[in-house]
């Protein structure tokens, strides 16, 4: 569709470079932003533009998933949307993950939180545990006093008043 009028020149170059934004992430597969401006011959702000444009009509963004889970609100029309974003994806990803509908309804979004924090909370634990702790250095100070080397104990200084 070519459209007339005195837009025209603009509406049909931006299609013509989705279109050739699209086929060059069907040929290639996964690909970054820089490396479409390159191969397209696009300019990086254009390939962004189109980029985000295919991220908000198509509610996907340029990525290889193995599956994707609808979850929270639109797992309650979930099998409704099932088959047409099926054919959404295949005409935007050479490889078409698999779609599902998520068990966790409404809930989706606070557990997929809640996990996030609790793996972010275990890595930080294993971290604390990786280094030696302040009791350590205590009993290494207690063990040298033992054997012979004295601690030094802080002296009180009094101040003159002038």
């Amino acid at each position: 569709m070519f459209v007339i009028g005195p837009d025209a020149g603009m509406f049909n170059t931006r299609r013509l470079n989705r279109q050739r934004l699209l086929e060059a992430i069907r040929r290639l597969g996964p690909i970054s932003r820089a490396e479409l401006a390159k191969r397209t011959r696009l300019s990086p702000p254009t390939v962004s533009a189109l980029v985000e444009e295919l991220v908000a009509e198509e509610g996907l963004a340029v990525l290889d998933p193995q599956i994707v889970v609808l979850g929270g609100g639109l797992s309650h029309a979930g099998h409704l949307l099932l088959e047409p974003l099926t054919r959404v994806v295949s005409r935007i990803v050479p490889n078409v993950p698999c779609l599902a509908i998520s068990a966790l309804g409404d809930d989706a979004q606070l557990m997929g939180s809640l996990y996030s924090a609790m793996e972010i909370a275990d890595a930080r634990l294993l971290a604390i545990a990786a280094r030696p702790a302040q009791g350590d250095r205590a009993d290494a100070a207690a063990a040298g006093a033992r054997a012979g080397r004295a601690a030094v104990a802080p002296r009180r200084v009094k101040h003159a008043h002038r």
